[in-house]
């Protein structure tokens, strides 16, 4: 199981990692600052298939052994600070469809966490 959670890790980071150089996500006083100045702030992930893949995801860690559930919460908590990020663009919101279209799939194929 820990091997399907990285091997599906890794591949999110290939296709999501790919193009933008900027993949940390927003800082919240960035958030605060676009706010108090009247910019828009930084949106969250609004791509339905990635909402759900970590929806999922989240109800597979409390599945979980214990001993295993920091580790998963933390590569998660990883992964969707880069989403935030990557979701920041038109194209990166593109890439988004098609790295979480390919992460449901995958653990559609699998069948992890059912």
């Amino acid at each position: 199981m820990n091997l399907r959670l990285s091997l599906g890790t890794a591949c999110l980071w290939l296709v999501v990692g790919c193009g933008e150089s900027n993949t940390t996500a927003p800082s919240a006083s960035a958030s605060v600052s676009a706010s108090a100045s009247g910019s828009t702030a930084p949106v969250g992930i609004t791509t339905p298939q990635c909402k759900t893949y970590l929806e999922r995801q989240t109800a597979c860690i409390e599945k979980a052994p214990e001993a295993e559930r920091e580790a998963r919460k933390k590569a998660l908590s990883e992964i969707e600070a880069t989403w935030k990020a990557q979701s920041q663009t038109p194209d990166g919101q593109k890439r988004l469809l098609t790295a979480c279209t390919a992460a449901l799939a995958e653990l559609d194929k699998t069948g992890a966490c059912q």
